[in-house]
């Protein structure tokens, strides 16, 4: 199949599905890692702060209920937005038998501790995300419209703390558009690689690699 050019590679990223399902999943990083931190710093206070009674047990095993059940949908969300292959969360092999062996096995499982992990950083990652976003987003945007604000709101580019350039003049406002055009592509591009870490963040931290097909088979074979 033949490569596309580099001027269709770099504009073609307004044409792709990805890039806005991508959009959707870094805009909900810092609502969701906000709503876990809340969740996390009440439970975990109400719950040591009662654990003289049975009440602060039972708001703990509850907190850790939310832990596994958020990490559950932060894989979820991966596959569904970010079209990532995120290996199953349980441990590989047969499934276990009774409460203490569950237990056992849940506080083994390396996905426990490290969806902890994935939750805990989900806020100060949540917020970078909100800052690129706010930041690239906001300028693009506004050179986009100086052509329809440029005779009543005219946008200000400031250099230094002397010199600024002000798009009060159809051609400047043209050529704020062509700017913002070309930085709003570019953001695209940014937001899309901050999707990418994203995704390989959530295939480390929340599943469990499977050996490849067949291997053990192989290692059965081997041995005999």
């Amino acid at each position: 199949m033949a490569k596309r050019n580099p001027f269709s590679r770099f504009f073609g990223v307004w044409l792709r599905e990805q890039t806005y399902l991508n959009l959707v999943y870094l805009i909900l990083a810092f609502p969701l890692g906000f709503a876990y931190f809340i969740f996390f710093a009440v439970g975990i206070t109400l719950g040591l702060g009662l654990s003289i009674v049975l009440i602060g047990f039972a708001i703990l095993a509850f907190v850790a209920l939310g832990w596994w059940v958020f990490a559950s949908f932060e894989r979820l969300l991966a596959i569904w937005l970010l079209r990532v292959q995120v290996p199953p969360m349980d441990k590989p092999g047969a499934a276990p038998v009774g409460i203490w062996e569950r237990f056992t096995t849940l506080l083994t499982n390396p996905v426990t501790w490290k969806s902890l992990l994935y939750l805990v950083v989900k806020l100060p990652l949540g917020i970078l995300s909100f800052i690129v976003l706010v930041l690239l987003g906001g300028i693009s945007l506004a050179l986009l419209v100086s052509p329809l604000t440029f005779f009543w709101l005219p946008i200000t580019i400031e250099f230094t703390g002397q010199s600024a350039w002000v798009l009060d003049t159809a051609l400047e406002a043209l050529v704020g558009f062509l700017l913002g055009a070309l930085l709003a592509t570019i953001s695209l591009h940014v937001f899309n690689y901050l999707a990418y870490i994203s995704a390989l963040w959530a295939q480390l931290m929340l599943g469990n690699p499977r050996p490849p097909a067949g291997a053990a088979h192989q290692a059965v074979a081997s041995a005999q």
